[in-house]
């Protein structure tokens, strides 16, 4: 491993090579968006299999594509694959895909989950790519799911919360 120091017209730079991988970073000289206030307070948190889940989001996410179901922007530009993912206070986490006008007449199976702080079901919208990228990048076999309402990003964390959090933000529905 080799590290090197420079000096170019764009500034200072530091460079990390191991075999023939090379990273090179600067500085930046910026101010960083506040991270922390997009972290939800949590009011609602949900234990369950992470592997279930991740498969569960792949199954939604493929009935959205073979059913060709893409929500139009308002500019007429489809949208990634929806999913709608289910919290019910009575333990379980449930993962559907989103078909347009026969929404309502989708039901997808439930997952057992320990569920904390939900008074009555919660309904968020997510992205499938962006679902499925945050359950695989979460270590060990359970993930936990942290909310604060069902308009609020949501953060995904393991079995230890403190090494990695993966924060999604929501799809907004659209509106009539």
């Amino acid at each position: 491993m080799r590290l090197g120091f420079g000096h170019d017209a764009a500034g200072d730079w530091v460079s990390l090579t191991c075999g023939d991988m090379t990273v090179i970073t600067r500085p930046v000289e910026a101010t960083f968006p506040d991270h922390e206030r997009l972290v939800p307070k949590v009011a609602v948190a949900a234990r369950a299999d992470r592997d279930t889940l991740a498969q569960a989001t792949a199954r939604s996410a493929a009935a959205v594509e073979a059913k060709k179901h893409a929500v139009p922007h308002r500019d007429g530009s489809g949208t990634p694959l929806q999913v709608t993912m289910s919290i019910d206070p009575a333990g379980s986490v449930s993962i559907a895909p989103v078909l347009g006008e026969h929404a309502d007449a989708v039901s997808a199976p439930a997952h057992a989950a320990e569920v904390r702080g939900a008074a009555e079901p919660m309904n968020v919208l997510f992205n499938a790519a962006y679902l499925r990228d945050a359950l695989n990048t979460i270590a060990g076999e359970t993930v936990t799911i942290q909310l604060a309402t069902p308009t609020r990003a949501v953060v995904f964390t393991g079995a230890n919360e403190d090494a990695y959090r993966h924060l999604l933000m929501l799809v907004r529905s659209p509106q009539p």
